[in-house]
């Protein structure tokens, strides 16, 4: 298999979960939202269940939604070895329809830029707004790259993330090769993420086909 033909990141949760599950720089902040929503949580995107999980450690009544069936398998499985209902479903945040209404609807982590378009945009932020409570809020995390993001040549790999792999004793490196819009304030990702060994040779390799990104 060449690595052209390799699965996408999201079809390799338990990969996405070495690189991404022990970060928890933004979730006192999604705890406060939580908690002034005053109501049930709806994560839309909730991916293997990073923001998910501990809000329901937290105490706090929350749901989650996830086009990518892997992941929210992976999420189950998190939460059924806590004991925890696995209250999350594969649907798509564009379209979806759940029995009860929630006090915030929050999109974690620059998951609302799988919603490439602007037709993407307003049908999630609808449907979002379907399920609002009365006084109920969207409330999205959106990275905002300044000019000298836009400047930087695309076509360059560029090294995002990189970590220590407990079980292997290597690195997973995780590498984004962009090509960028400026005008429409869009980008086209490809993802790449690489297994090290001990002396840093490529042991194995996932890359993500291309897909938009939005920067708002």
């Amino acid at each position: 298999m060449t690595p052209a033909e390799k699965p996408s990141p999201y079809d390799a949760p338990e990969l996405y979960d070495r690189l991404f599950d022990a970060l928890d720089f933004d979730i006192p902040f999604w705890q406060k939202v939580a908690r002034e929503g005053k109501g049930p949580v709806l994560e839309a995107g909730c991916g293997t269940g990073r923001v998910l999980l501990r809000l329901l450690e937290s105490g706090f009544d929350a749901d989650g939604l996830d086009l990518s069936e892997a992941m929210i398998e992976r999420f189950r499985a998190k939460a059924k070895a806590k004991g925890w209902e696995a209250r999350a479903v594969v649907a798509d945040m564009r379209d979806f329809s759940l029995p009860r209404g929630y006090g915030r609807v929050i999109c974690a982590f620059n998951s609302f830029a799988h919603c490439g378009t602007i037709d993407d945009q307003v049908r999630a932020l609808r449907c979002f707004r379907k399920h609002l409570l009365l006084g109920g809020a969207v409330v999205l995390h959106m990275s905002y790259p300044g000019p000298e993001y836009w400047a930087e040549p695309d076509g360059v790999p560029t090294h995002e993330v990189e970590v220590e792999d407990a079980s292997s004793g290597g690195i997973i490196q995780m590498w984004d090769t962009r090509k960028k819009d400026p005008v429409a304030q869009l980008q086209r990702s490809e993802v790449e993420i690489r297994e090290l060994d001990k002396k840093g040779r490529t042991v194995a390799l996932v890359r993500d086909c291309p897909a938009l990104g939005l920067s708002l």
